[in-house]
């Protein structure tokens, strides 16, 4: 296989890491899948990917290697090979490979995943894992250890099944087919990125300092509540927004993005956008206000929410705050509010689609702001020198 450079390792290390570490985003969970789980689909995702652009089709686990660490005298080199496949993005991914597959066999039917995601799962199936068998457990656990137990014949069994299945695995990503329709997803979220980051960026031009209100809504534990219901749920909140003049006044603008969450469900990411009222904290009391909003009157308290701006002060000791109140001229949180929180809003590995109706509009912004030119004259400041409209 060919090495890795020190950026795409930094992305398999990046996607190891969240598979080791805690799940910093709390709210209610309402599926049996658990944070780990989440991690280790973040990892398959980015080990798919590497595979598709990086690997090249041959084996993954050569003969040579652990077939000549079992015998009685073994040479130097023959047990650096064998080091350096256990410690390469190869040798990880089929140690997790029976969780992978594990993993892809409770994803529920009714919603469609990533189209790497997709590919192993349809080959999972195909393949007919039989995951009650040690032997699939046990070698990839320890390819040399399952050698040395169940001997060379049960070894190259096991080592032909799993190359062929990588082999196969490979083939499918590499398919015309599938890099167009990759290649496709990600030049939709590019585009994407780009329309919602000028939105951010002239709402600031239009109108100077903003509050920016992070607020995540969801369900109570055990709710059942399908994606129609949600964006039902959404559409009602806009819609008293009308009715509700002293909570939401000043509101400029607002980006969403509906969510199915392995482990937290259905939910929906929301920045809201408003004028600013100077005062300490305005925008943590606001982004508390319509939380309960969302539980008692949109839900009829079946709702929940997470308040991102109570924790404002973790993000801004970590210097990555893009959230509470911007000044036109602070570039450097609006960089993060654009290239950080409104990158990942518009990141397609993240859209997990109903299968019934896999065009359901998951992103969605307010209307762009039209900048009109100043009028002639002496200069004046940004918020006298451009003027606020909506298409």
């Amino acid at each position: 296989m060919k090495k890795l450079s020190n950026e795409d390792k930094a992305i398999l290390f990046k996607g190891l890491l969240k598979f080791t570490a805690p799940d910093e985003e709390t709210g209610t969970w309402t599926s049996d899948f658990t944070g780990e789980d989440v991690n280790l689909f973040y990892l398959l995702e980015g080990l798919l990917d590497t595979l598709a652009t990086k690997g090249n089709g041959q084996e993954f686990i050569k003969k040579s290697i652990v077939a000549k660490c079992n015998d009685k005298i073994i040479n130097r080199k023959t047990y650096t090979e064998y080091q350096k496949y256990v410690n390469s993005w190869q040798g990880g991914f089929v140690k997790i490979l029976p969780s992978f597959a594990y993993l892809v066999s409770r994803l529920s039917s009714e919603y469609v995943f990533s189209i790497h995601i997709e590919t192993f799962r349809a080959l999972c199936r195909d393949r007919n894992f039989s995951l009650g068998d040690s032997f699939l457990r046990d070698f990839c656990q320890n390819p040399k250890f399952y050698y040395s137990i169940y001997g060379e014949e049960n070894g190259e069994q096991a080592r032909v099944f799993i190359n062929d299945f990588f082999k196969d695995l490979w083939l499918r990503l590499r398919e015309p087919k599938t890099r167009k329709k990759v290649l496709d997803a990600r030049k939709a979220g590019e585009n994407n990125k780009k329309e919602y980051c000028k939105y951010v960026r002239n709402l600031f031009a239009a109108r100077t300092p903003i509050n920016v209100i992070r607020i995540d809504l969801s369900y109570k534990k055990d709710t059942q509540i399908g994606i129609k219901n949600l964006i039902r749920d959404i559409k009602h909140l806009h819609t008293n927004m009308r009715h509700k003049p002293k909570l939401f006044k000043g509101l400029l603008g607002h980006v969403e993005k509906i969510e199915n969450g392995l482990s937290k469900g259905l939910h929906v990411h929301v920045l809201f956008f408003f004028s600013s009222e100077r005062r300490a904290n305005a925008d943590v009391y606001l982004a508390e206000q319509i939380g309960r909003y969302w539980v008692d009157k949109i839900t009829d308290g079946k709702g929940h929410y997470w308040n991102v701006n109570a924790y404002k002060k973790q993000y801004e000791d970590k210097g990555i705050l893009g959230i509470g109140e911007i000044h036109a001229h602070d570039e450097e949180a609006i960089n993060y509010l654009c290239n950080n929180i409104v990158s990942y809003m518009c990141k397609v590995e993240q859209f997990i689609k109903p299968a019934a109706n896999p065009k359901t509009k998951l992103l969605r912004r307010g209307e762009m702001p039209i900048l009109t030119s100043p009028k002639r004259g002496r200069p004046r400041n940004i918020e006298q020198n451009t003027n606020f409209a909506t298409i």
